[in-house]
C-alpha cells in the first residue's frame, strides 16, 4: 500500500518530464530578449574615435622650433614665401616653418597644439595633416592673389585651417561628438578675438610692425573648412546620407575651383616690375 502511494506521488512528475510541454508552459520558459539601448554620446565617441596621440602636430612643432633656433639667414631666405620667386613651388609650403619672432612662434605652437590634439585623436594623423598643410598652401595661394607683393612667414594659415575645420568636424559628427557646444563656442571666441585684434591693429597702427597677412589667414580658414568637409570622416546615420554627400561634393567643387583660380593667377600674373628678374 505504501508502495502504491509512493508511485502515485512520483508518477505525475515523471510523466511531466517525459511528455512534451504545452505551448503555455513553453512560453514561461523562454527568456525575454534583452532590451536594446542606444549608446550614450560618450560610448559612441569612444567607439568611433579610438585614442591616438598627436604625433603629427608634435613633430611639425619640433621642426618649426628647430628652424627658428638653428636656421640661419640663408635657410630662411630659401624657405620664405617670396612673391617674386613663385616658380620655386616649395615656398608655398615651407614658409610655415619660419616665424618673425619668439612671440609669433610661441602663439602658433601653443594654439596649433591645442587645436590639433583633439583632431588627431578623432580624425587621425593623416586627415589632420592634410588640413594643416593644405591650409598653409591655401594661405600662400590666397596671398599670391590678394596681396601679390607680400612676403609671408609663419604657420598662422595652418592654424586657422585647424580652427575652422573644427566646424566641419562638428557638423559631420554632430550625433557622436562630445562637448560639441563647448567646442563650437571656443572656436567662435578664438576666431572673433583674432579678428578683433587684426582690426584694432589695422586701424590703430596701420597694420605695420608686424604686418598681419589677412589674406593668408582668411584663405587658410576657408581651405580648412573645405578640406575638413571633404576629408574628415563622419558618424552620420544612413538617413543623413544625402545631405552629407551634397555638402561634401559642394565643398570639393569649391576647393577645386579655388585651386584652379589660384594656379591660373600665379601662372599668368606678372611679377612686380620693381623686383622682377
Amino acid at each position: 500500500m505504501a508502495t502504491d502511494i509512493l508511485v502515485q506521488l512520483i508518477s505525475p512528475d515523471e510523466e511531466r518530464h517525459q511528455r512534451p510541454l504545452a505551448p503555455e508552459e513553453q512560453r514561461l520558459t523562454v527568456p525575454e530578449p534583452a532590451t536594446h539601448r542606444e549608446a550614450t554620446p560618450a560610448q559612441a565617441s569612444a567607439t568611433l574615435f579610438p585614442w591616438q596621440a598627436p604625433y603629427f602636430i608634435l613633430a611639425i612643432s619640433i621642426v618649426e622650433v628647430a628652424v627658428f633656433i638653428w636656421g640661419g639667414p640663408r635657410l630662411q631666405m630659401s624657405l620664405v614665401y617670396d612673391p617674386h620667386h613663385r616658380e620655386e613651388l616649395w615656398r608655398f609650403l615651407t614658409y610655415m616653418l619660419l616665424h618673425s619672432g619668439q612671440l609669433h612662434l610661441a602663439l602658433n605652437i601653443v594654439i596649433q597644439c591645442l587645436l590639433a590634439t583633439p583632431l588627431e585623436h578623432e580624425q587621425g594623423h593623416l586627415r589632420t595633416g592634410i588640413v594643416y598643410l593644405g591650409g598653409g598652401i591655401g594661405g600662400s595661394l590666397g596671398t599670391s592673389m590678394l596681396e601679390p607683393d607680400l612676403y609671408v612667414v609663419g604657420a598662422s594659415a595652418g592654424v586657422y585651417a585647424l580652427l575652422i575645420s573644427q566646424l566641419a568636424h562638428i557638423l559631420l559628427n554632430f550625433r557622436a561628438i562630445r562637448y560639441k557646444m563647448y567646442r563650437l563656442v571656443a572656436v567662435l571666441v578664438l576666431a572673433l578675438t583674432d579678428i578683433a585684434f587684426s582690426l584694432h591693429h589695422h586701424f590703430s597702427f596701420g597694420n605695420v610692425c608686424p604686418r598681419v597677412g589677412w589674406a593668408a589667414h582668411c584663405s587658410g580658414a576657408i581651405a580648412g573648412l573645405l578640406l575638413g568637409l571633404v576629408f574628415f570622416k563622419g558618424a552620420s546615420k544612413p538617413a543623413d546620407g544625402p545631405w552629407v554627400r551634397v555638402v561634401t561634393w559642394t565643398a570639393a567643387a569649391m576647393l577645386a575651383a579655388g585651386i584652379t583660380a589660384a594656379v591660373v593667377c600665379n601662372v599668368f600674373l606678372p611679377q612686380s616690375p620693381m623686383h622682377s628678374e
